[in-house]
């Protein structure tokens, strides 16, 4: 009789081991990207244009210029299309970006351009701070931007990840903010957590 009862024990567990699986896998995760720097690279385009505008990269003239008409002509960060590809299979995938009214337009068509996100799920504000507010009211599980200012205003559950490609900030974890410097590390991050 024990031995019976022993091998029950272990069958109802392995069973319910079995539907937690199941369950897990029918639950999209949603996942939140920054648009500008995450997934656009406008490295050459800034440096052209501060040469030729005489200015520093990051004067407010320099930054109104790429983000207009010229942000069109920006590259794509470095494995961010393969990435997005695979997520897009098994999450619900979206953007939340500051773009000023005018620079919008620009920046659905590169979009458009680079990947194929759902235009319901792509969400522009007017201030970094904003971010905070829709990022909570998506209830997304993961967001990535390459600002810590705005990963530090986001409360909640969803866990943040600081994209650093240039290597400006230790590997660690600042306030729960996950450094990854590449989207090869952003996955290996996230299948991590699953």
């Amino acid at each position: 009789m024990a031995f019976l009862f022993s091998i029950r024990t272990r069958a109802v567990k392995f069973n319910c081991a079995i539907i937690g699986v199941v369950k897990k896998k029918n639950v999209k995760k949603r996942i939140g990207f920054d648009l500008d720097g995450v997934l656009a690279d406008h490295a050459e385009n800034i440096k052209k244009t501060a040469e030729r505008m005489g200015l520093k990269k990051g004067s407010l003239k320099v930054k109104k210029e790429i983000y207009g008409e010229l942000s069109l002509t920006a590259g794509v960060i470095r494995g961010a299309q393969k990435a997005v590809k695979n997520l897009i299979k098994n999450s619900e995938i979206f953007i939340v970006s500051r773009r000023r009214p005018e620079s919008r337009k620009v920046a659905g068509e590169w979009l458009k351009k680079y990947f194929d996100f759902a235009p319901e799920n792509i969400f522009f504000v007017d201030e970094d701070k904003d971010k905070a507010d829709i990022i909570k009211k998506l209830g997304l599980d993961f967001y990535i931007d390459d600002k810590m200012s705005v990963l530090l205003n986001i409360k909640g559950r969803t866990r943040k990840f600081l994209f650093d490609e240039a290597g400006i900030y230790k590997k660690e974890r600042y306030g729960g903010i996950k450094v990854v410097r590449s989207f090869e590390e952003f996955l290996e991050e996230l299948n991590r957590l699953e």
